[in-house]
C-alpha cells in the first residue's frame, strides 16, 4: 500500500464495554483503503518458548499511532498508570494560578509584591 493519511475512528459499542476501531488509508491520488480483519495464528509450544512474535501485525508512521492514541483518549480511555498527560498538567497548573490568585485576594496581597509566582 502506499503511504498516505491515516485516518481512525473509534466509537463505543451501544450497551456493551467494547470499543469499535476503523482505520483508513487514503494517499495523494485518492485510493481509499480500509482495514478489515486480524488473524490469529496459534503458536505451537516451541515458538511459545523461544519467544517469537512473528510479524507485526501492523506497522503505523507515528502521526498514525499519535492518531490511535488521541482517539482512545476521546473514547474514555486513560494510562492504567503513569503520571498523566501534557494537556492534564496544564489543566492543573491553571487551576493552581487561580487558587493563587483567590488566595491573594482573600489575604489582600498584590500578586506583584507577595509570594512567589
Amino acid at each position: 500500500m502506499k503511504d498516505g493519511k491515516w485516518f481512525f475512528d473509534l466509537r463505543r459499542s451501544a450497551w456493551s464495554r467494547y470499543i469499535d476501531f476503523y482505520m483508513k488509508n487514503r494517499t495523494d491520488d485518492g485510493i481509499v483503503s480500509v482495514a478489515r480483519n486480524i488473524t490469529f495464528n496459534t503458536l505451537n509450544k516451541e515458538e511459545v518458548e523461544d519467544g517469537i512474535l512473528g510479524i507485526p501485525f501492523m506497522s503505523l508512521p507515528i502521526e498514525a499511532a499519535q492518531s490511535l492514541m488521541d482517539q482512545l483518549w476521546g473514547a474514555g480511555l486513560r494510562p492504567s498508570e503513569g503520571s498523566g498527560s501534557a494537556g492534564s498538567l496544564a489543566a492543573t497548573e491553571r487551576h493552581l494560578a487561580d487558587i493563587k490568585t483567590i488566595a491573594w485576594h482573600a489575604l489582600k496581597i498584590n500578586s506583584k509584591q507577595g509570594g512567589a509566582s
